[in-house]
């Protein structure tokens, strides 16, 4: 909210400045510096399985989850019925940040010298309320610093927020103190965009959604970790990539995620045009590119020729 590789190649190529339910990837899913980190595996359903509880078990995204299986919510599973789980996924580069967004990743990736750690997110609604400016609530794109850190933050209201709750019939609130009712949570690293910061939240319900007014949003527990290990002066990269390629030993990786923001006209040509310039059409299957860009699961999934096909189904 406004307020504040040796022998390996990796590619993630974004667009600029705008080409810029609870669910949890842990914290501490770390991995020494590689093109890829998370795994892939198959679950077998057992009797008092639902699908948000395996989500949450196994800390994944529950639309991801829904998406790579080509499940519904809507049906229910059946015990000794197999699923695809992943939490693989392509790190976009550091470019010398500590910190790394990826708008349509919903990611926060913590880079260290040898590790990557990835925390789930809340960002900016794709479409603000308002029809003067439709996308005043985006998350922007761009490079910054920290400049401030705060311990359990008083929130000073923006007047545009006053408006928008003035214009919704509720209270207009000002200021909110510390506490339980506070959207900010325990801790506040502003950034060198005026009014924009990374923050915890009162509603843990919202990590992994695009409904905050611009900032970004994390569990408190993960927003505490992050301030503890980034000083005033740390490089912070926000990034729209929603598509990214990498390449690990004879593997090729394509990941694919929603386009959010609506940033790309044609996401068919725009993985084209990623694995050309990366000169890998001769590595790929066309096949299972369309599957990966049909589904867009957010998933980092293995495209090149004789890989296993994308996305095994589901077995009744």
């Amino acid at each position: 909210m406004p307020i504040p590789s040796k022998g390996k190649l990796l590619l993630a190529i974004g667009l600029s400045p705008w080409v810029l339910f609870a669910w949890t990837l842990p914290a501490g899913a770390q991995s020494r510096l590689s093109p890829v980190v998370g795994k892939e595996w198959i679950y077998t359903v057992q009797p008092t399985d639902t699908l948000s509880r395996i989500a949450t078990r196994h800390a994944l995204d529950l639309r991801r989850l829904l998406a790579i299986n080509g499940l519904t919510s809507r049906k229910p599973l059946r015990a000794g019925q197999t699923i695809h789980l992943s939490d693989r996924h392509v790190p976009p580069p550091a470019d010398g940040a500590t910190l790394v967004i990826n708008i349509p990743d919903g990611l926060l990736y913590r880079y260290e010298a040898d590790s990557i750690t990835i925390y789930p997110i809340g960002l900016g609604e794709p479409t603000a309320k308002t029809a003067q400016n439709p996308a005043r609530w985006r998350t922007p794109v761009g490079s910054f610093t920290v400049v401030e850190k705060r311990k359990n933050p008083a929130w000073n209201v923006p007047p545009s927020i006053q408006e928008e709750m003035r214009d919704a019939g509720k209270t207009v609130l000002t200021q909110v103190a510390p506490g339980p009712k506070n959207p900010l949570g325990t801790r506040w690293i502003g950034l060198s965009a005026w009014g924009y910061g990374i923050h915890g939240t009162n509603a843990p319900a919202s990590i992994g959604r695009y409904s905050t007014h611009g900032c970004i949003r994390m569990r408190s527990e993960h927003v505490e970790e992050i301030f503890d290990r980034v000083a005033k002066g740390t490089n912070v990269r926000i990034v729209y990539q929603p598509a990214k390629l990498a390449v690990d030993g004879n593997a090729v990786y394509l990941e694919v995620s929603r386009d959010v923001y609506r940033q790309i006209p044609d996401m068919k040509a725009h993985v084209q045009r990623l694995i050309r310039d990366a000169g890998l059409t001769a590595r790929v299957d066309p096949a299972h590119v369309r599957s990966v860009i049909k589904v867009r699961g957010g998933i980092a999934t293995r495209v090149d020729r004789g890989a296993p096909a994308p996305f095994p189904k589901s077995t009744p």
